[in-house]
């Protein structure tokens, strides 16, 4: 249920800490307490209060296989915050991290792929073509560039279906 912010009515994004809320709209003063900001970096970090226990976030989305889980970082000082996802296989009794990505979102040329990696048991399979995919529905359009050889012919096989798919589109159109 998306709770409403007390002073405006927007929609709040809740955050980490139990009474923080975001609220959505920019011109909004209700924004959450310099101390439920500090208790969110702390809880980003992994620091959890022993009287809360631990700390579950929800999976932000999931895919056939994947359950997968964001957290903003800001890694250094001269950074940018980045969102930092965890893939966990959906199909496994323990649980497994099957890949991570990082993104820069809404820098000056779109959302940028950093980095995505698929761990070594999990390569292969589709895992990373499956995130990539998903990570495309969340933010809409990603821009990546490959940093390996498996990257390349990933995001090759990728374009080409896209090919693919727009002259299937375009050649049923003039059909009609």
């Amino acid at each position: 249920m998306i709770k409403k912010c007390p002073i405006c009515g927007a929609p709040t994004k809740p955050l980490i800490h139990p009474e923080a809320l975001r609220c959505l709209n920019p011109n909004c003063r209700h924004q959450p307490s310099v101390a439920q900001v500090y208790e969110e970096i702390k809880l980003a970090a992994g620091v959890v209060p022993s009287s809360r226990g631990d700390v579950l976030p929800e999976a932000i989305f999931e895919t056939p296989r994947l359950r997968v889980f964001l957290t903003r970082l800001k890694p250094t000082d001269h950074n940018e915050a980045r969102d930092v996802f965890v893939a966990f296989r959906t199909d496994e009794d323990r649980p497994m991290v099957c890949a991570t990505a990082v993104v820069s979102p809404g820098t000056r040329v779109g959302n940028y792929v950093d980095w995505l990696e698929v761990t070594s048991e999990c390569r292969r399979q589709g895992f990373g073509r499956e995130l990539l995919q998903a990570l495309e529905r969340h933010y809409g359009t990603v821009i990546s560039g490959a940093g390996s050889d498996d990257g390349a012919a990933l995001l090759a096989a990728m374009e080409k279906e896209r090919g693919e798919q727009e002259q299937s589109i375009s050649g049923s159109s003039r059909e009609i």
